[in-house]
C-alpha cells in the first residue's frame, strides 16, 4: 500500500565544552519554500463546544460530526496513507460477464474507508463502453464516422473502487411538513433545507480508466 513518506532529520547533540550557548529565537513565519509539500494542505480544526440552556440547531451538531470525519480522514492520510488495506481481489466471474470484487477495506486518496462487505459483480465491457462516451467528443459539423480499428491491438483498462454517500433514513420536519423556502415537499435529500435523510450511508462503487 502507498504511503507518503518525508524526509527525517536526526538531531545529535554536541559534546560539551563548557561554553554556555543561548538558543537563537525562533520565528513562528515561515518562507513558503520551507513547507513540506505534503503538508502544505494541512489546517487546524475546530471543535464545537455545547453547554447548558445553549439553542442547538442543525449547524452545531453536523458540524460535530464533521470535525470527527475530517479528524479521522486525516490520521487515514497522514499515518497509514491510502490504498487497499485487505481483500478487493478480482478475478473472472463464472455467472457473469465481468468480473467479481470481493469483499474488502481500502482508504482513498481523501482519507475516506471504503468498506465492501460482500463480493460484487462487475460489467466491465459495460463500464469501459462508458467511459469511452464521455470521453469522445462531440463533433457532428461537419459529420464524423468511426475509423475501422484492428481487434490485434491490446488495450489497457484500470478498474478502480470509489467513496460514495448517500442520505438514507428520510425525515420531515417537525409539524409533518417541510419548510415554505424548501420547495422539495419533504423529499429534498441533499438539499440543506433540514427535510432530507437523518443519517448518511457510506458505500463505494468502481469505475474505469484509460491505463495506455
Amino acid at each position: 500500500m502507498p504511503t507518503t513518506s518525508g524526509s527525517r532529520v536526526n538531531a545529535t547533540p554536541a559534546p560539551s565544552s563548557g561554553v554556555t550557548r543561548s538558543a537563537a529565537p525562533m520565528s513562528s513565519a515561515h518562507a513558503p519554500a520551507c513547507v513540506c509539500p505534503v503538508c502544505a494542505g494541512l489546517q487546524t480544526f475546530v471543535r464545537p463546544r455545547f453547554f447548558a440552556g445553549q439553542l442547538l440547531t442543525d449547524s452545531e451538531l453536523t458540524a460535530l460530526t464533521q470535525y470527527v470525519v475530517d479528524k479521522q480522514r486525516l490520521h487515514n492520510v497522514y499515518l497509514h496513507g491510502w490504498g487497499v488495506v485487505c481483500g478487493f481481489q478480482v478475478e473472472c466471474d463464472g455467472c457473469g460477464p465481468g468480473v467479481l470484487v470481493r469483499p474488502g477495506y481500502a482508504i482513498d486518496p481523501c482519507g475516506y474507508d471504503i468498506v465492501a462487505p460482500a463480493a460484487v459483480s462487475v460489467d466491465v465491457i459495460s463500464l469501459i463502453q462508458q467511459c469511452q462516451v464521455t470521453d469522445r467528443a462531440m463533433n457532428c459539423d461537419p459529420p464524423t464516422y468511426p475509423q475501422a480499428t484492428g481487434c490485434e491491438d491490446e488495450q489497457t483498462w484500470c478498474l478502480f473502487v470509489r467513496y460514495t454517500e448517500q442520505d438514507s433514513r428520510p425525515v420531515s420536519p417537525l409539524g409533518g411538513t417541510a419548510m415554505p423556502s424548501c420547495g422539495c415537499g419533504g423529499s429534498g435529500a441533499g438539499s440543506g433545507c433540514g427535510c432530507g435523510g437523518a443519517s448518511v450511508r457510506a458505500g463505494w462503487e468502481c469505475g474505469c480508466s484509460n491505463g495506455s
